[in-house]
């Protein structure tokens, strides 16, 4: 996972700006992220590593529900069960019903491990409604932090927070 610079500009001046100082560091264009809907630092918060991450755990996690069930109705209708043909068959199918109902609670993003603390994405969200605009710029390498808050500070950009906690 990469970890990212978030900051706000209040001019669509300060995000060319940004684009172009952050490009002479050698970053692409493409690499810089400029939000200027709710909806958008939404979807900026929630990656798409992180999204798969929590919906495969749904489905793990859901398995693994409906295979305990699956056992647990067995155990209840009694031994004879147990000598029916494609008696087996209930907990597979108690997992695979399970499965897919974890699947959509994960796909929601519930199981996903956040980037910023919840506050701060509010703020973002917050800044972004009164009309400015979120920056998010990818941090490759731990040294390259200060340069980029130095270079984005410079430019005037407020709300400076980093997801950094590797590298």
């Amino acid at each position: 996972m990469t970890d990212r610079l978030y900051c706000t500009v209040s001019q669509p001046e300060q995000a060319n700006e940004a684009i172009a100082r952050i490009q002479k560091l050698g970053y692409s264009p493409e690499e810089v992220i400029v939000a200027k809907e709710v909806s958008d630092v939404e979807r900026l918060m929630q990656t798409d590593a992180a999204m798969r991450r929590s919906t495969l755990l749904g489905v793990g996690y859901g398995a693994l529900a409906g295979l305990l069930m699956g056992l647990g109705q067995m155990v209840v209708l009694g031994p004879t069960i147990w000598s029916m043909w494609g008696a087996a068959a209930i907990p597979v199918f108690n997992a695979g019903c399970w499965a897919l109902i974890g699947s959509i609670v994960g796909c929601g993003g519930i199981l996903a491990s956040r980037e910023v603390s919840p506050e701060i994405e509010h703020r973002f969200e917050s800044e972004v409604a009164r009309a400015n605009m979120l920056i998010s710029v990818p941090v490759h390498h731990r040294r390259e932090l200060p340069v980029l808050e130095a270079t984005l500070s410079a430019l005037g950009a407020t709300n400076i927070h980093s997801s950094c906690q590797a590298a």
